[in-house]
């Protein structure tokens, strides 16, 4: 970390307002812990970045005379204005230095004047989407561009992928390989060169994006594939694999608790393949229960399906917490903080029954039986090709099956 300086103060204040809007949250000053908490989840699904809960106090309250690590910039910024750090910081006029220090009032008036002109340019250009604005980007000619992807071993990670691409007739000052949505896996690559290879160390389903400047001339999908289930913990900023050793043995799926993993709150189950089944009609039943954890106040099971185009979110919280779920249902993201979701609170400390059904693009949700939530979608998911658990706490998971619509099993495990 480095000191705050003015400068880099004013921006940071900008970034908290935008994500503060953006998030729905009211003002910092009548926050509880559960804002804190939503915010946390918020920061990690924008930008692929968690921010511990303890460092997002300190920003918000003001309470580090230092500036924070460059991926926390990275991670408020994305959020924010969907850009770095340093990019945005080289965007704004804050940058400038002061004409004279005779002049310095009036200096700083037209420096406030000139930044308030750049920020609302940004918000305008932002609103209109990141890769449209360039003037250069419209007469960009993309029709011989060539993208592929290639991985370097069968169903398991971590896994290293081969990229080839031509882009020998594109005319760009800068080229980048974007490993997924997330913008802090870009990598300038050189125009000369044929081939760029990354790592993938979790599973899922990926869209690897070919840049040229500020235009995506190519998206491919990248499937890092398992051939069973893959289980991490995620706290801080850092993961650990569970082998099987470390799974329990009583016929569900979950981690063994010891003194080690006492404290780590973030279980992440993944299981990502070809599931052969339309995300837009199908049934998916599971049961789960978590572990209580004395320091963890609101504890929720985060359930995500994920098809080749969009993909679903549904969160089960401890009774009193609902206002920090969360809903997303392809194009719809829905908040609990602007939104009644009460009837996503259980006791989740015994076992939770889930079912979904969706169907032509109207989804059904039901928990031990009784129908919680109906809602309809428009963009189409595509066909299933992850399922992943993401506890905040500790849990586990038992009997999960996946139907198509005609009731065929596509996917079923007792872990017996």
């Amino acid at each position: 970390m480095s000191t705050i300086n003015p400068q880099d103060q004013e921006l940071l204040t900008l970034l908290k307002k935008k994500i503060q809007q953006v998030s729905g949250l009211p003002s910092p000053d009548n926050w509880s812990q559960k804002d804190f908490d939503f915010l946390v989840f918020f920061i990690e699904e924008k930008s692929g970045i968690r921010i511990s809960l303890s460092t997002l106090k300190r920003i918000w309250k003001n309470e580090n005379n230092r500036l924070p690590h460059i991926s926390t910039l990275d991670a408020l910024s994305q959020v924010a204005f969907q850009k770095k750090w340093l990019s945005l910081k080289s965007d704004s006029v804050l940058k400038q230095e002061p004409i004279s220090s005779k002049k310095e009032k009036s200096s700083n008036k037209i420096l406030w004047s000139s930044f308030i002109v750049i920020v609302m340019g940004l918000l305008i250009f932002f609103s209109y989407g990141y890769f449209k604005n360039e003037s250069k980007n419209k007469t960009l000619d993309i029709g011989n561009v060539q993208f592929s992807a290639h991985t370097s071993v069968d169903n398991r990670v971590p896994n290293s992928v081969v990229f080839d691409y031509d882009v020998s007739e594109i005319e760009a000052e800068k080229f980048y390989l974007q490993q997924s949505w997330d913008a802090s896996r870009r990598v300038e690559i050189l125009k000369e060169n044929k081939q760029q290879t990354d790592i993938y160390y979790l599973p899922g389903l990926y869209f690897a994006k070919l840049i040229a400047d500020t235009t995506i001339l190519a998206q491919i999908p990248v499937h890092i594939k398992t051939d069973d289930w893959h289980l991490t913990s995620n706290r801080d900023n850092t993961g650990k694999f569970y082998d099987r050793k470390q799974w329990l043995t009583n016929g569900t799926l979950g981690v063994l608790r010891n003194e080690k993993t006492l404290e780590e709150s973030n279980l992440l189950f993944y299981n990502s393949r070809d599931f052969k089944t339309d995300g837009d009609n199908f049934q998916y039943t599971s049961s789960f229960k978590m572990d209580s954890i004395p320091t963890y106040q609101c504890p929720k099971m985060s359930l995500i399906l994920k098809g080749n185009n969009d993909y679903f979110i549904f969160q089960i919280l401890k009774k009193g917490c609902e206002s920090d779920a969360f809903l997303k249902l392809s194009e719809k993201q829905i908040s609990g903080k602007t939104n009644d979701l009460t009837m996503f609170g259980a006791d989740v400390y015994t076992w939770q029954n889930i079912h979904v059904n969706v169907e032509n693009k109207v989804l059904t949700l039901s928990l031990n039986g009784n129908k919680i939530y109906e809602n309809e979608y428009g963009n189409p998911i595509g066909s299933l090709k992850e399922i992943t658990y993401v506890f905040s706490g500790w849990g586990a998971i038992d009997n999960v099956e996946l139907k198509d619509t005609k009731g065929i099993i596509t996917y079923a495990d007792d872990f017996e």
